[in-house]
C-alpha cells in the first residue's frame, strides 16, 4: 500500500467517524427535544449535555465495528480472487504444458523422421544409427518432461541438439546453427520445453523459405535473468509473409502462466534476419548454488 493510498484510506474513514457522530448527535438532539415538547423537562439540557461521555464512546465503538467489517468483507474478497487468478494460471499452463507435448511429437514430424531412418537404413546404416539413437532420445525427453516442472538448461540444450540433427539429415544440411553459450548458463533451471519452439519456429517459418540458411543461439545471463535468442535468416523474396508459428503463442502462454509478468517473450524481424528472444527470471540449482 502507497503512502497516497494510506492517506487516502484514513481520510475517507475519518470523514465516515465524523459525518456518522453528527448523525448520531443530530438524532439524540431531536429525540431529546421532542421528548421536551411532549412532556416538559423530561430531559434537562444538563442530561443531553451528561451523556456525552458514553455516547461518544458508544459512537466510536460502532463506527470502529462496521470500519472492521467492512475490512474483513474486503480481504475475504481479495483472497478469493487472487485464489481464482491462482487457478486460473494453472489451468492456463496445464493447457499450455499439453499443447505443447503435443507439438514436441507432432505426428508429421515423427512420420517424416521415421520415413527417412527408412531409407537410411538401405543407403547408409551408420547414419541411419545415429539419425535413431538423435530421435529416441528426443521422444524420450518429449514423454518425460511432462511429469516435470524445471529442467536444467543443459538437459534443454542436449533436447535442442537431437532436434537439430533430426532436421539436418531430413533437410539435407540446408542450414548450418551455431552455438553462443555462456557456460553459467548450464545449471539454471527453467521449465521444460522452452527452447526448442525458438528453433523449430526458426526452421518451419525461416529456413524453408530458402536454402542454405543460418541459425544462431544465444544463451546468456544477467544479474537476474536469463536470456534466450534465436535467430534465423530468412529469404528476401518471401520475407514480408514472415509469420510467427503457434509453437511461439503456446510458448508465450506458458512463460506467462510460470513467471507470470517477470518474463516475456519479443520478435523482431530486420530486412532477412528474424529474431526471437526470452527473458525469464534467475534461478539456479541448489547444487550449483552451493
Amino acid at each position: 500500500m502507497t503512502w497516497t493510498h494510506f492517506a487516502k484510506t484514513v481520510s475517507v474513514q475519518l470523514i465516515y467517524c465524523i459525518v456518522s457522530t453528527a448523525a448520531w448527535f443530530t438524532g439524540w438532539y431531536i429525540y431529546v427535544s421532542v421528548c421536551n415538547l411532549v412532556v416538559d423537562d423530561t430531559f434537562s439540557q444538563k442530561f443531553f449535555y451528561g451523556s456525552f461521555s458514553f455516547v461518544i464512546p458508544l459512537i466510536l465503538l460502532n463506527n470502529m465495528i462496521f470500519v472492521l467489517i467492512h475490512y474483513v468483507i474486503l480481504f475475504i474478497e481479495k483472497n478469493r480472487l487472487a485464489s481464482e487468478e491462482i487457478l486460473s494460471h494453472k489451468l492456463l499452463l496445464a493447457e499450455a504444458e499439453l499443447k505443447a507435448l503435443k507439438n514436441t511429437i507432432h505426428p508429421h514430424f515423427l512420420f517424416n523422421s521415421l520415413s527417412m531412418l527408412q531409407s537410411l537404413v538401405k543407403t547408409a546404416p551408420d547414419t541411419a544409427s545415429e539419425a535413431l539413437a538423435s530421435l529416441s532420445e528426443f521422444l524420450l525427453y518429449s514423454v518425460q518432461f511432462s511429469q516435470k516442472n524445471e529442467v536444467s538448461i543443459a538437459d534443454e540444450i542436449a533436447h535442442v541438439k537431437h532436434y537439430i540433427a533430426i532436421e539436418l539429415l531430413r533437410r539435407g544440411h540446408s542450414f548450418t546453427v551455431r552455438w553462443n553459450v555462456d557456460q553459467s548458463c548450464n545449471d539454471c533451471l527453467v521449465i521444460p520445453f522452452i527452447l526448442q519452439p525458438l528453433v523449430e519456429n526458426a526452421i518451419k517459418h525461416g529456413i524453408e523459405t530458402g536454402e542454405n540458411g543460418e541459425i544462431d543461439i544465444t544463451l546468456s545471463t544477467t544479474a537476474d535473468r536469463i536470456i534466450f535468442t534465436v535467430v534465423n535468416t530468412v529469404c528476401a523474396a518471401t520475407s514480408h509473409y514472415r509469420t510467427s508459428g503457434t509453437g511461439l503463442v503456446t510458448l508465450t502462454k506458458r512463460i506467462s502462466a510460470a513467471f507470470g509478468s517477470a518474463a516475456r517473450l519479443t520478435t523482431q524481424q530486420r530486412d532477412n534476419k528474424y529474431s526471437a528472444t526470452i527473458t525469464v527470471p534467475l534461478k539456479r540449482s541448489i547444487a550449483d548454488a552451493n
